[in-house]
């Protein structure tokens, strides 16, 4: 008889238990999106190169509009002093700048 070695998840239990965590928890959400057609299937069994070109196209779109709003909405808070818009925009907890280089 065949007995699995190594860490406590490649047990087959473990595994059978986590498979269905993932039914329960995830899939639901997935055909969620599904329904409203933001699902897309990829075969991740390619290589990181096909991969990455097979999905790319899918974010695209979305990285361009997003960035080009959130830039256009910056400088205009920027330019019109709009705090309100500025502090939504931006996450006082990230710079440009090294942490020993705030003084």
């Amino acid at each position: 008889m065949y007995t699995l070695q190594g860490c406590v998840d490649d047990k087959i239990d473990t595994i059978r238990k986590q498979f269905k965590v993932f039914v329960e928890l995830s899939l639901p959400v997935i055909k969620y999106y599904e329904r409203k057609g933001k699902v897309r299937k990829v075969d991740a069994a390619r290589t990181i190169d096909e991969v990455f070109d097979n999905i790319k196209p899918l974010f695209t779109p979305f990285v361009q509009d997003d960035l080009l709003t959130a830039s256009e909405d910056l400088l205009h808070a920027i330019d019109n002093g709009d705090y309100t818009t500025y502090r939504r925009l931006c996450d006082a907890g990230l710079t440009a700048f090294e942490p020993e280089a705030q003084g």
